[in-house]
């Protein structure tokens, strides 16, 4: 490069094409970037956090998007992911497992009544079997439609009649084991095998063998209906703290709380580029993206080539 200014002019002036083979013979970390390269680096750092803000906002986890927006790489909340719940889950309670726990003890009753009527002589079985699997119903619509409160309303009278049915259930198979105790005399368990065609149901023998069976499907009813009881109080307990909660909450309030919880997927799915649509955790379409700081990459990265050229 000295050589090249051995041979000036004498006039004083530099030539064009000698300043532009100036410029040009530096290796380029030297060479101060233009303002068409940083554009284009801030346009692929807008990209880059555009993607990384919908795999937040996908993730549901909004840790990211605090941290991209001060500055940082989203790396913030990777290692503890923030699980959000519905607020379906989160007001209504767990009225759906007691829902599946009620639907499952009504038809096991249904069954086990259906073939022990004759021996026990139960009037609430059926009836409480029933009213158990509404009750159930009624409580997964009550959850999946939270903080509706007509669903609410509805399920309320219901939990509380299936509780007084089994509290009949209770009553009653709790009266028959204490007026009709296990007789001494009760004949072999091979005469049980009898019970199994209906034929037999309208012998004498059959009437012999229901004094000593009886006592013992009174009992397990006693324990179911004890068990349906506890489940329906629970379910009317929960019920009346879900419906608490929805009259005291406004419902401006509630559609807020359930924009902020869900992010509409189907719009970024949509889409031709993930990145393009960006849904804010208030269920809005983004605008804006938040600006990273884009002058501080540049001089670090400009500090970098320094370096690394000396």
């Amino acid at each position: 490069m000295g050589s090249r200014y051995l041979n000036l002019p004498q006039t004083g002036e530099i030539p064009s094409s000698m300043v532009d083979q100036f410029f040009n013979d530096i290796p380029p970390p030297l060479r101060k970037k233009t303002i068409q390269e940083l554009k284009e680096e801030e346009r692929e750092a807008r990209e880059k956090a555009e993607i990384a803000i919908t795999e937040a906002l996908l993730n549901e986890d909004l840790e990211n998007i605090e941290d991209l927006k001060n500055g940082g790489n989203g790396e913030k909340g990777r290692k503890k992911r923030r699980s959000f719940r519905l607020p379906s889950s989160s007001g209504s309670g767990p009225l759906g497992w007691l829902g599946i726990n009620q639907i499952i003890l009504g038809l096991f009753l249904l069954l086990f009544d259906a073939f022990t009527n004759p021996l026990s002589q139960s009037g609430f079985g059926v009836s409480a079997s029933l009213f158990a699997i509404l009750s159930a119903v009624l409580s997964f619509i009550s959850a999946s439609r939270w903080p509706e409160r007509i669903s609410l309303c509805i399920l309320l009278p219901g939990c509380a009649f299936t509780s007084l049915l089994w509290a009949c259930l209770g009553i009653e198979s709790s009266q028959k084991l204490s007026n009709h105790p296990i007789p001494i005399n009760c004949p072999s368990t091979k005469q049980l095998e009898f019970l199994i065609w209906f034929k037999w149901l309208k012998e004498e023998s059959f009437l012999n063998i229901r004094k000593c069976i009886g006592p013992a499907i009174n009992s397990i009813l006693l324990c179911i209906a004890l068990i349906g009881g506890f489940l329906s109080l629970c379910s009317l307990l929960v019920c009346c703290r879900s419906l608490h909660l929805a009259c005291s909450t406004n419902p401006s309030k509630i559609k807020k709380l359930k924009r902020k919880m869900s992010v509409n997927k189907p719009m970024i799915a949509a889409a031709h580029r993930p990145f393009t649509l960006l849904i804010s955790p208030t269920g809005r379409v983004r605008t804006k993206i938040p600006r990273l700081p884009l002058r501080k990459i540049v001089e670090e990265e400009n500090k970098t080539n320094e370096t690394n050229c000396e």
